[in-house]
């Protein structure tokens, strides 16, 4: 379960962020109503980088050190498949792929 959980990590920063980067996730974000703003490309990436990737980080290091923890262990897991399951619903529902899919579905 910890290589999963590492893996789901690793993949997230250089390789899906970069693809929703890619894809001008922000605007795509303001555009179906997920921001009140179009954010710029850089405070996108800050709040990932800053605020979301090391709450990630936290929980996995709770996990990691605590095994009896496990529910920290499987928001991890949840989180993924989240992540995941947003690309696919507005991959199908705006007929188009939605930038995310590709990299969102590896850890799944």
């Amino acid at each position: 379960m910890i290589s999963f959980i590492l893996l789901n990590l690793i993949i997230y920063i250089p390789f899906h962020l970069f693809e929703e980067a890619v894809g001008d996730f922000p605007k795509w974000m303001y555009e179906h109503k997920w921001l009140p703003y179009h954010m710029t490309h850089g405070h996108w990436m800050t709040n990932n980088i800053f605020i979301y990737y090391p709450m990630l980080l936290l929980t996995v290091f709770i996990y990691i050190f605590n095994k009896n923890m496990i529910c920290f262990g499987v928001a991890i897991l949840i989180w993924g498949l989240i992540n995941f399951g947003d690309h696919f619903f507005y991959t199908i529902k705006d007929k188009k792929g939605s930038h995310g899919l590709i990299t969102g579905f590896f850890p799944v």
